[in-house]
């Protein structure tokens, strides 16, 4: 009965634990798709300013207009580049927490083999009196 009730729960635990680890998964699917939606936007922008460079030599007001858009676009690259690695310290926790995780998982799962021995081990000392109570 008691072992039962322990495996529901190590069972409800498992499945919350794989709930969240496909959340996780997904997550990290979405980042990674984000991640590389940001790697185009990137390169198409650095095209354009391959293409503002050339009109730069042509004329002083372009020139002036493009060094502004540089100035803008190093300041987006430098705000993602703390972004990227904000969200590198952020998978980093995360798989962090998911070694921990695991490591109480293993710790539990060994934990509840050990119980379970014992209460085999129970049962059969158990079943033993029983047998002898008769006899006496």
């Amino acid at each position: 009965m008691t072992l039962v009730k322990y495996a529901k729960i190590d069972d409800s635990k498992v499945k919350d634990l794989t709930l969240k680890m496909e959340k996780l998964t997904t997550e990290r699917g979405n980042k990674k798709n984000l991640l590389d939606k940001e790697v185009t936007t990137t390169l198409t922008t650095q095209i354009e300013l391959d293409k503002t460079a050339d009109a730069f030599r042509k004329a002083h007001d372009e020139r002036m207009n493009v060094l502004e858009q540089w100035e803008n676009i190093i300041t987006q690259m430098q705000r993602r580049d703390e972004e990227m690695e904000a969200k590198a310290e952020e998978l980093r926790l995360l798989k962090e927490e998911i070694r921990k995780t695991e490591n109480i998982m293993d710790e539990k799962r060994k934990f509840l083999e050990n119980e379970q021995e014992n209460n085999h081990k129970k049962e059969k000392s158990t079943d033993c009196d029983s047998a002898l109570i008769p006899l006496l």
